[in-house]
């Protein structure tokens, strides 16, 4: 029996690469970057129209998980449907090898430098003053909403934005415009959703909207380089997990620039993780230069009345 975390086949290391001196768009990819764009629209409609009555309800953590469920988890079921084969393979529906697992670990430091692009967002636009409650909630209520969100956080928005994202419409954008052009559509639509909660405030804005835009070139080119979606999913879970347990955990172990809010970070927190990450970057384009390829898309199968007319 294989061993299910084994990576997909990546003897050729010859093969020229999406985007490379060889690279030709795929007329059969699916779906196309304009149609992207559309499903991109669509996914996010429905989630608002899910999270409106909810949030109006004090439901907000709810009704982002199911309107994130509803929106782009369905709207990326019927486009993953409709990918051409090997379906799983394009879609990064596989597994992947130890190492591919350790690289993950490599990039996790990344959290601590998004917390520095908040910073420098607050430099740039004052963050709005905090909202004052009249009476705090109890330690209870406070606890099951620190459960709520981190179970939003850490595992069902990574799953649902990996497979939307770096699975449907990555794979449909690069067979169309190459490696980097698929990368940037991908991360420029990533973008656009993830900053769409801070519209408005300036501050919320800028910062939601830089750090969507590392993460997303970030993401995409580590489903490229190990030919699945699941390290994402699990760089994302544990970036998020950095920020949660750092605002749980914050009259306990304060750290400036991460968990309060004045400040930045020290050089003991930024250049470790900043080694940390340029030897998983390293790493990283090692693997993405011997990624093997997919295959061309298979033109659609005829109907079965197509032969009616000869």
């Amino acid at each position: 029996m294989s061993d299910p975390l084994e990576s997909p086949e990546d003897d050729d290391a010859t093969a020229p690469r999406s985007g490379g001196p060889s690279f030709e768009p795929d007329p059969f990819a699916f779906p196309p970057p304009g149609l992207s764009g559309l499903l991109t629209l669509s996914g996010f409609l429905l989630l608002v129209m899910v999270l409106a009555p909810l949030a109006t309800m004090g439901h907000g953590v709810l009704g982002m998980s199911l309107g994130l469920v509803v929106g782009f988890g369905l709207v990326g079921t019927w486009a993953a449907q409709r990918v051409p084969a090997p379906t799983e393979r394009r879609i990064g529906l596989v597994g992947v090898s130890w190492s591919a697992l350790g690289l993950v670990l490599w990039l996790a430091p990344l959290a601590f430098w998004l917390s520095e692009l908040d910073n420098l967002a607050a430099e740039l636009v004052p963050r709005p003053p905090p909202v004052a409650v009249d009476e705090a909630p109890d330690d209870g209520d406070s606890t099951l909403r620190l459960v709520e969100v981190a179970l939003f956080a850490i595992l069902l928005r990574p799953v649902v934005e990996e497979f939307f994202f770096r699975g449907v419409v990555q794979q449909g954008a690069v067979a169309a415009l190459g490696m980097r052009g698929g990368v940037l559509l991908q991360t420029l639509l990533f973008t656009l959703v993830r900053s769409m909660t801070g519209a408005g405030s300036g501050y919320a804005l800028l910062s939601l909207m830089s750090q969507a835009l590392v993460e997303g070139l970030l993401l995409g080119r580590l489903r490229l380089a190990t030919g699945s979606i699941l390290p994402g999913i699990l760089l994302q879970g544990i970036i998020n997990a950095v920020g949660i347990g750092a605002l749980a955990f914050a009259e306990s172990l304060p750290i400036e620039g991460l968990n309060l809010q004045d400040g930045h970070m020290g050089a003991a927190w930024l250049i470790p993780s900043a080694l940390s990450i340029a030897v998983g970057l390293r790493a990283l384009e090692t693997r993405l230069r011997s990624a093997e390829p997919l295959p061309p898309a298979a033109p659609p199968e005829p109907a079965e009345d197509d032969d009616f007319y000869g």
